[in-house]
């Protein structure tokens, strides 16, 4: 299922290092299955930089993340695909435009689709 999210849409970020034993017995790190921080775009990429348990997971740990998507009151998780990632990304992106002697910064995006499981 595709989904058209922009900056104002509401968005959440988990990750867990918890682990379970998978069907031979060999531990593995479980799937994120809720988000962590919650809000536009912006507001969890701050929270997610700001995280220390995440910063501390990120130096040795296995873990897993997720984003998810607020369809309809229910939380959907993003299919952890290259091309969600970049489109993502385009939201909180700032490119510069060129015109009339100013250079500025604009978005590279407004909006992206994105495909939600």
């Amino acid at each position: 299922m595709n989904t058209t999210v922009t900056r104002r849409t509401t968005v959440g970020f988990g990750y867990t290092s918890a682990v379970e034993n998978d069907e031979r017995g060999n531990l593995r790190v479980e799937t994120t299955t809720a988000p962590d921080h919650t809000g536009t775009i912006l507001q969890v990429e701050k929270a997610i930089e700001s995280d220390r348990t995440l910063a501390s997971f990120r130096s040795g740990t296995y873990y897993s993340t997720a984003w998810f998507i607020k369809i309809n009151g229910e939380w959907r998780k993003v299919k952890n695909t290259d091309e969600n990632n970049y489109n993502l990304r385009d939201l909180t992106a700032k490119v510069p435009t060129y015109g009339y002697g100013r250079d500025t910064m604009k978005y590279a995006a407004d909006a992206v689709n994105i495909e939600v499981e």
